[in-house]
């Protein structure tokens, strides 16, 4: 019996380990979303600013 119980807690931890790598591994792909909209949006403060400072002149802020 003590060993059935012992196999029984090594394959709950693996179990309890793959849900925490799944887990991680949605959050990094949430990470990475993440980063990409945030690098879009400074490109496109950049061609704005870019756009203003053409129209304004580089004094514009």
């Amino acid at each position: 019996r003590g060993l059935e119980n012992k196999k029984y807690d090594a394959m709950l931890y693996v179990v309890e380990q793959s849900e925490i790598n799944a887990e991680l591994a949605i959050e990094q792909s949430r990470t990475v979303k993440a980063r990409r909209k945030v690098n879009e949006l400074r490109r496109s403060n950049e061609v704005l600013r870019e756009e203003l400072e053409n129209t304004y002149g580089e004094g514009f802020e």
